[in-house]
């Protein structure tokens, strides 16, 4: 009994926002019901799953992996009470533990690293594979971008690449999975720099490592997904953009914005999703210059785009392969009859809200109630700014119809770094109560469902 007792004690908590919670739940299940009552009822067709905002969800449950989940929530327990997150090391480790435990909670080890891998027939793995001279296949992808699965043919050729490239060691897909768990799962050390070099203490920066990695959307899809290690890569933008501002040793910003202006290229080359990001650089470079006079992310965006141009005429020169066409040849698969707010209007408004409300799921509810107390004071807080653009453009590329078919949990991984910039002044204390709403939403999500197609 007393360890039970002390288990309650350990995830029960004052002054947090509890009405706010169940507020938002209360309105996900208002949300529930109208996705229902439109597709019953008024018989109107729209892309909007059946568990809505899931688009995509399979009921799933496997009592093998119950005992993962309480292996997985004993962790969080000895985390939390015995502060075990006093240094990077040991957070990365925990961090990476939980997701490897919230995964195999699906039931199996098939579940968790080869299906979102290999499962089915449609998965980057299955035309990587098929690629035998990279070379060849590369200086034909213009023609043959169509003709490849879903996947594949509405992203650039490094999605397929970079799989191609791990296949030298082993086309095993645990290890593909494995892989690309130690690329994604650097975010927890690059998160954890990011509020280092915002000024916050250790303690606050493990925690938010952490929590970080037991937000829904990261511990779902940081084992085995293309979307995570783009998400690592922006993480590293995120945290380069904030030295370049901070840092006085001219070395330094010189490193970083070298290692910046690669990453953002590197990411333009695995998702055409990469003109958010620059999108967001462009924006709050104009802020900076316009109100604080201030190049410095000015300077890192051209030198960005140089960088991105060269890498574009090399591969165009040496391998005939059109970066631009290949672009405009995804935006039509995705929109083959044009922008939706036209050819089907209903349907966009009701696939926008859905983009939205998945996101907001998969950060947590918990995470979502403590962001809607907050009072945000954007003057002379740059990094509040830049979370808030990085929102706004978002939204502006849902509103011109991107995301079409959902998946923003998985496909906007990114946006998770920026938004957890505006926890930065949250009281200490609120943190353990956001890890362990988080961590319990996560794993009742991972023991009750499958995310991947």
């Amino acid at each position: 009994m007393q360890v039970v007792r002390r288990i309650i004690d350990t995830f029960s908590f004052e002054n947090f926002p509890y009405k706010r919670v169940f507020l938002f739940l209360f309105i996900w299940i208002l949300s529930i019901m109208a996705n229902y009552g439109v597709k019953r009822f008024l018989n109107l067709h729209i892309d909007t799953p059946t568990y809505f905002p899931f688009s995509i969800f399979n009921p799933s449950f496997h009592a093998s992996g119950l005992l993962y989940a309480m292996l997985f929530i004993f962790i969080i327990y000895l985390t939390l009470r015995y502060r075990v997150y006093k240094n990077i090391i040991t957070t990365y480790l925990v961090g990476v533990s939980l997701i490897v435990l919230g995964n195999l909670s699906l039931g199996n080890i098939d579940l968790a690293f080869i299906n979102p891998i290999a499962g089915g027939d449609i998965q980057y793995y299955h035309n990587a594979i098929k690629i035998d001279s990279w070379q060849h296949w590369l200086s034909t992808f213009n023609n043959t971008q169509e003709s490849l699965f879903c996947h594949a043919r509405t992203h650039p050729p490094g999605a397929l690449l970079i799989e191609k490239l791990f296949f030298t060691i082993s086309k095993n897909p645990i290890w593909i999975s494995s892989i690309f768990l130690l690329l994604s799962s650097f975010s927890i050390v690059l998160v954890y720099k990011i509020f280092i070099e915002l000024g916050k203490d250790k303690i606050f920066a493990n925690k938010i490592g952490l929590l970080y990695s037991v937000i829904p959307s990261v511990n779902i899809y940081s084992l085995a997904t293309l979307d995570a290690v783009i998400s690592m890569l922006i993480n590293l933008v995120l945290l380069g953009v904030i030295i370049i501002l901070e840092s006085k040793k001219k070395e330094r910003i010189v490193v970083w914005s070298i290692l910046s202006a690669a990453s953002l290229t590197l990411t333009s080359f695995l998702t055409f999703g990469s003109i958010y990001l620059w999108a967001v650089l462009g924006v709050f470079s104009l802020f900076l210059v316009y109100f604080h006079k201030n190049t410095k992310i000015l300077i890192l965006l051209i030198l960005s785009i140089i960088v991105f141009l060269l890498v574009v005429f090399y591969l165009n020169q040496a391998y005939n392969y059109n970066y631009f066409v290949s672009f405009f040849t995804a935006s039509k698969l995705e929109n083959p009859h044009g922008f939706m707010l036209f050819s089907d209007p209903f349907n966009y408004l009701a696939t926008r809200i859905e983009d939205v409300f998945e996101i907001a799921i998969f950060l947590s509810f918990g995470l979502i109630a403590v962001l809607s107390t907050i009072r945000y004071k954007l003057q002379h807080n740059l990094y509040i700014v830049l979370a808030f653009i990085a929102i706004g453009m978002l939204l502006l590329m849902f509103l011109a119809g991107a995301y079409r078919t959902g998946e923003t949990a998985r496909a906007c991984l990114f946006i998770v770094g920026f938004i957890l910039i505006l926890i930065k002044d949250i009281p200490r204390s609120l943190l353990t109560p956001l890890i362990t709403f988080a961590a319990l939403q996560t794993i009742l999500m991972q023991v009750l469902g499958f995310y991947f197609w």
